[in-house]
């Protein structure tokens, strides 16, 4: 079935990543964008060579881009199982990889694998869940608010992800840390907007 073949994908790209480790350019790249960082979360890993697919958008043919070093990050469904994997391409020194399309555009370096669909799902970079979480749509921030505001935090993705999210029965205790995303054409802030309708529902 296609969902057993994604879930197979899913399992190579992970297990072909490795456990982070002091140097390698997932470390820096952690370093640099959360100081204070201890402890990297074990859903987190590093691949050293992963391929960049772009999508011409037009029904042709994909087309590699190139194989670059990446963050891999588990995220998992409300019941506790991998669903999809989110990537970050970096470069060897751990900035953001430059990834430019055939057609001269520049490519966005995070992505969600072809998984499963991850409504309600999140990155679990904290153990548990407790009594008490914190929700934020990035990993980055996720982890500077568990640093600074020292709340056990998951990344939820994405805007979507936000407004989707199932908030364990635990839980009595949740922390958005919401985006202050400047606002779209329409005049919205969607990150922000999300963040209030996951507090109303709570």
């Amino acid at each position: 079935s296609e969902e057993a073949a994604r879930r197979v994908k899913l399992r190579e790209a992970w297990d072909s990543a490795h456990k982070v480790e002091a140097g390698d350019p997932v470390d820096h790249y952690l370093r640099r964008r959360v100081p204070g960082l201890e402890v990297v979360p074990f859903v987190i890993r590093f691949h050293p060579g992963l391929e960049y697919w772009w999508d011409p958008g037009d029904g042709g043919k994909f087309v590699n881009l190139g194989t670059f070093p990446a963050m891999l990050a588990a995220v998992m469904d409300p019941g506790g199982r991998v669903c999809n994997i989110h990537r970050t391409y970096l470069s060897d020194d751990g900035a953001k990889a430059k990834i430019i399309s055939p057609d001269g555009e520049i490519m966005d370096v995070k992505k969600l694998m072809r998984g499963l669909p991850v409504k309600g799902g999140a990155i679990r970079l904290a153990e548990g869940p407790g009594r008490v979480l914190g929700v934020a749509e990035g990993i980055e921030t996720s982890l500077a608010a568990a640093v600074f505001a020292k709340v056990p935090t998951w990344s939820v993705v994405s805007t979507s992800g936000m407004a989707s999210f199932q908030v364990p029965e635990c839980v009595e205790v949740l922390t958005i840390f919401a985006d202050h995303d400047a606002p779209d054409s329409k005049g919205k802030k969607p990150g922000f907007e999300a963040a209030h309708a996951l507090a109303k529902r709570e």
